[in-house]
This record gives C-alpha cells, sequence and structure tokens, in this order.
C-alpha cells in the first residue's frame, strides 16, 4: 500500500456493507469506499458534490483507514461502533432523495464523560438543547410582536 488511496479489502468492504445495512436510510444510497492510510480516524464519510454524482453514480464517498481496521479487528464492537458513529451523520431528505452529512448531536470531552455518567452528560445537553430551542422560539414571537402593528 503506497498510495495514498486504494480499493479496499473484502473484509474491510463487507463488515461496512453490514453496518450500512442495519441503518434504515429511507431511500436507497449509493456509496463508494476507498482506503486512505493518511487519514487519523477508522471511517470518514463525505457528501459528493453533485455534478461529481452525475459522472460518478455515487452520493457518499466512505474512506477507512485499513491500517487501523486491522488493529482494531480484535475488538469487533469497536469498529461496529466507529462505523455506526459516523454512518449516523448521514441524513436524507426523503422528498427530494438530497444526502447531506450532518453534525454530530451528541459532543463531550473525555474529562466530562469521565467525571460524569454518560446518562447525565446526554440529559443535561438535551436540556441544554431544548432551552435553546425555547430561545429561539421566544425570539421569533418577539419579533413578531414588535413588527406588529394595529
Amino acid at each position: 500500500m503506497t498510495d495514498k488511496f486504494y480499493e479496499l479489502q473484502d473484509e474491510v468492504k463487507s463488515k461496512f456493507n453490514e453496518i450500512a445495512s442495519s441503518l434504515a436510510f429511507p431511500v436507497k444510497i449509493s456509496f463508494k469506499l476507498i482506503g486512505d492510510v493518511k487519514q487519523k480516524k477508522l471511517i470518514v464519510v463525505k457528501k459528493v458534490p453533485d455534478a461529481y454524482v452525475y459522472v460518478s453514480g455515487f452520493q457518499v464517498l466512505v474512506s477507512i483507514n485499513e491500517p487501523l481496521f486491522d488493529k482494531l479487528s480484535e475488538d469487533e464492537k469497536s469498529i461496529e461502533v466507529l462505523l455506526f458513529d459516523e454512518l449516523n451523520n448521514i441524513n436524507v431528505n426523503v422528498e427530494s432523495g438530497m444526502v447531506k452529512i450532518g453534525k454530530p448531536n451528541f459532543v463531550t470531552n473525555t474529562s466530562v464523560a469521565d467525571k460524569y455518567t454518560f446518562d447525565e452528560v446526554k440529559r443535561v445537553k438535551e436540556l441544554e438543547r431544548l432551552a435553546m430551542e425555547h430561545s429561539k422560539d421566544a425570539e421569533k414571537v418577539k419579533e413578531v410582536d414588535v413588527n406588529t402593528t394595529y
């Protein structure tokens, strides 16, 4: 593997397909899998620009660091979690069929996760999200009130 990008081994493709097929995407998504020895994560998922979708037929480019995959292969659960986590960022608009790569909805620092339980951090993050939504809704109501003349 002297090239940065290369064709993945069948074992890696098979594991990816197993995880991807377990997700219930509302439409069929075409993936192009490539190996990338230089990337710092096991898996990177990118949306293919529309013009290239037309040319290539692939909507999502998935690069996998195969040497890292091999190192983690003894702990199959780790590979499953990392693949599943990254693939869950894929969002599909059912009406248009457009694919977007979203951001994770739960991010924290390791030290926070070490100090508090996962459930505590998750609960607080959800409360924060709801409070922000409530604040945005309240601002919209204020804007309507201020801009309304009688």
